[in-house]
């Protein structure tokens, strides 16, 4: 079973999987993000390779796949990883890679449960400036649009707490699981 955490940066995504990976006995957690906790299935990749715009996007891209394969074919086992290539969807300036990406989210098999975390976009924009809050609202809003048709958990994060959320979670995932969590 895999269960991914999506939003916006600062939506909590990371302080939910790994409360979440605490609370639960033999779950796997997998972070699909860029950077240094990024573990690649690939990881012969050299590191200079993964700063070229492009092909470090594309390397990336190629190992996502990879790992979502991997974790489909273990489907024994519990993953919860933070984020999933939807959010390349959604974080993409470019339509073009946007469409790339969509498509590629679209052909790739989906998680068990999304748990997409939103919340007041001024509170989440404190949290994490990295983005302006009309960018933030129009990411909560995409996410909403292109996820709704799959099992979808939504929580905002402004109003509850990370434990609060983590404990819904479990309940929901004993459900899919039909009790045996």
């Amino acid at each position: 079973m895999i269960v991914a955490i999506v939003g916006p940066d600062g939506s909590g995504k990371s302080t939910v999987a790994r409360k979440l990976v605490k609370e639960l006995e033999d779950t796997i957690y997998i972070y699909l993000g860029h950077g240094k906790e990024r573990k690649y299935c690939l990881s012969k990749f050299n590191r200079k390779l993964l700063n070229v715009k492009f092909l470090g996007r594309f390397l990336k891209l190629i190992d996502d796949i990879l790992i979502i394969s991997k974790m489909k074919l273990d489907n024994d086992k519990l993953y919860v990883t933070d984020r999933w290539i939807v959010d390349l969807c959604i974080q993409s300036e470019s339509k073009f890679k946007r469409a790339i990406f969509f498509a590629i989210f679209r052909l790739l098999p989906k998680p068990d449960i999304f748990v997409l975390l939103v919340g007041e976009p001024e509170k989440i924009f404190q949290r994490k400036s990295e983005l302006p809050v009309e960018k933030i609202r129009k990411q909560i809003n995409d996410y909403k649009k292109m996820l709704i048709k799959y099992n979808l958990l939504i929580f905002d994060t402004t109003l509850e707490s990370p434990m609060h959320i983590v404990n819904l979670v479990k309940k929901e995932i004993e459900t899919a699981k039909g009790g045996k969590q």
